[in-house]
C-alpha cells in the first residue's frame, strides 16, 4: 500500500472516528507522511486488541493498534492474551471466530477456512426452534441470526469473557422459556450486551440474567442489548452494566417495544444518556416495567430511562437511586414530545437540576399523567411532571385507584388487574407476585 499522505494498513482517513477491535494488518505500506497503522492521522476512533506486523510493514509507530513481529504476529497465545476468541477455547467467548492456519501463518476467520459452527437441535422455525442447552450451543447463534431459537437449561457462563456482544445481530426470535443466563461477563466498546443489536422484528422474551458484568468504554451498552429494534418482553436483568453514553440497565439505545421487563443493579455512565433499564429512549413504548438498584451519570440520568423522546412510558415504576449532574430524575432524567401515565418513582434523586420523577421536561413538551413521586425517600419537592406525595400517600392504594390505575379487585378502572398493593408497601405490578419473569 501506498499514497502521499493519511495511509493506513487498515484505516487511513484523517479523521476516522469509529471503532477498531480484534483485528490485524500484516501487510506492506508506505506513504510521505501521517502514515497510522491500523488508524489513520489525527484519529479520534477507538482502536483495541488490535495489531500490525512492524517487520512487513517497515513501519514502527501508529496512531492505534500494538506493533508485533512476525513472529509474534503468527503465535495464538498473541491473540488469545488480547481476547481473541479461538476455535476450541472457551476463556474468550465459544462463538469460535478466529484460528490458526495448520500450515503456520497469521490468524484467519475460521468461516472463511471451512469452520461452520454445528447445527442445533430443531428446525430454526417458530415451531421447530433450534434448541439452545450450552454455552457452546449460546455461541453459534451469531451465524443463523435470522432463526428461532429456544433456551432449554440455564446456562452458567462463569469463565468466559467476552470483548464483544455474544450475539453482535439479530432479528430472529429467542424464547429463555423461563430459563437464566447465569455470570455473562463482556469487557469491550460499543454496542455491548448478550445481543449488540436487536434488529426490527426481532424478539426476546422469558429470559432471566443473573450476576451479569457487562463493561464498555463507549457508547450503546446494556445488560440484554446494546440497541433494540424489537420486542422485548419477561426480561429480568441483575448485576452490572457501565459505559459512556447510552448506558441502561437493560438496553443502551431503544427504538422498540419493551414489556413486563426490569433490571436490578448498577448502571454507571462515565457520560450521560444513562437509566436504570434504558439509556436512550427513541420513538419506543415501555410499558409494565421497572428498575431497582443505583443509577449514575453525568446529564440525562433517569431511574428508569436516561433520556424519554418521542416515546410512551405506561404503568412503569422505579426505585433505583440517582446521581447526576443535570437534568436528573427519579424515573426519567430528559422528558421531549412524550408521554408518561401511570407511573411512579421513589428512589434518592440527587443532581442540579432534579427532579423527583422528571429532571428536565425539554420546553414542556412532554406530558405526564396519574404519575406520582416520593416527596420524602426522594429528597425532591419538585418536578418536571407528576404530583409528589408523602410515603404515606404513596403506600395507600387510594391515591392511584382516585388516578384511574388498574388495581387487583377493583373494575372501575379496568380489568387487566395491572397494579397490586401490598401492605405496608408502594404498588407493585402483579406479575412481580405468582407471575414472576425468569
Amino acid at each position: 500500500m501506498t499514497g502521499g499522505a493519511y495511509v493506513g494498513g487498515l484505516v487511513g482517513d484523517e479523521y476516522f472516528m469509529g471503532v477498531i477491535a480484534t483485528s490485524y494488518n500484516a501487510g506492506p505500506a508506505s506513504g510521505a507522511y501521517y502514515f497510522d497503522h491500523p488508524a489513520g492521522h489525527d484519529s479520534s476512533g477507538t482502536v483495541l486488541s488490535s495489531f500490525w506486523d512492524v517487520t512487513v510493514s517497515g513501519q514502527a509507530t501508529s496512531l492505534g493498534g500494538t506493533g508485533l513481529t512476525t513472529d509474534q504476529m503468527q503465535v495464538a497465545q498473541t491473540f488469545l492474551e488480547a481476547g481473541w476468541d479461538f476455535l476450541g477455547e472457551r476463556k474468550n467467548g465459544t462463538c469460535e471466530f478466529w484460528q490458526m492456519p495448520a500450515e503456520g501463518g497469521y490468524p484467519v476467520l475460521s468461516i472463511f477456512s471451512g469452520h461452520v459452527p454445528p447445527l442445533l437441535q430443531g428446525e430454526g422455525t417458530l415451531d421447530e426452534p433450534y434448541r439452545i442447552e450450552t454455552a457452546n450451543d449460546l455461541g453459534t447463534v451469531w451465524y443463523r441470526p435470522a432463526a428461532c431459537y429456544q433456551l432449554v437449561e440455564d446456562i452458567d457462563l462463569s469463565g468466559i469473557k467476552w470483548s464483544m456482544a455474544v450475539i453482535p445481530s439479530f432479528a430472529g426470535r429467542f424464547d429463555g422459556q423461563g430459563h437464566r443466563i447465569r455470570g455473562l461477563t463482556i469487557s469491550g466498546i460499543t454496542c455491548l450486551g448478550l445481543f449488540g443489536i436487536l434488529g426490527e422484528g426481532s424478539a426476546v422474551l422469558d429470559l432471566a440474567f443473573e450476576d451479569a458484568q457487562v463493561t464498555g468504554t463507549g457508547s450503546n451498552v446494556g445488560g440484554l442489548a446494546g440497541e433494540n429494534y424489537g420486542m422485548i418482553s419477561r426480561v429480568v436483568v441483575s448485576g452490572s452494566v457501565c459505559g459512556a453514553y447510552y448506558v441502561g440497565g437493560l438496553v443502551g439505545y431503544n427504538s422498540g417495544t419493551i414489556l413486563a421487563s426490569c433490571s436490578r443493579g448498577l448502571v454507571n455512565a462515565t457520560d450521560g444518556y444513562v437509566g436504570g433499564l434504558v439509556g436512550n429512549n427513541k420513538s419506543a413504548t415501555v410499558r409494565n416495567s421497572f428498575s431497582t438498584g443505583s443509577v449514575k451519570g453525568t446529564d440525562h440520568v433517569g431511574g428508569l430511562i436516561g433520556h424519554n423522546d418521542s416515546s410512551k412510558i405506561v404503568s412503569c415504576y422505579s426505585s433505583a437511586t440517582v446521581f447526576g449532574e443535570e437534568a436528573v430524575g427519579g424515573l426519567v432524567g430528559m422528558h421531549q414530545f412524550a408521554s408518561i401515565s401511570s407511573c411512579f418513582s421513589t428512589g434518592a434523586v440527587s443532581g442540579c437540576p432534579g427532579g423527583g420523577l422528571i429532571g428536565d421536561n425539554h420546553q414542556g413538551s412532554g406530558h405526564a399523567s396519574a404519575s406520582f413521586w416520593d416527596v420524602e425517600t426522594s429528597g425532591r419537592i419538585e418536578s418536571k411532571g407528576g404530583v409528589g406525595k408523602t410515603t404515606a400517600q404513596m403506600q395507600t392504594a387510594s391515591t392511584f385507584i382516585e388516578a384511574g390505575w388498574d388495581f387487583v379487585d377493583e373494575v372501575e378502572n379496568g380489568t387487566e388487574e395491572i397494579w397490586y398493593m401490598p401492605e405496608g408497601d408502594y404498588p407493585r405490578l402483579t406479575w412481580e407476585f405468582g407471575q414472576e419473569p425468569p
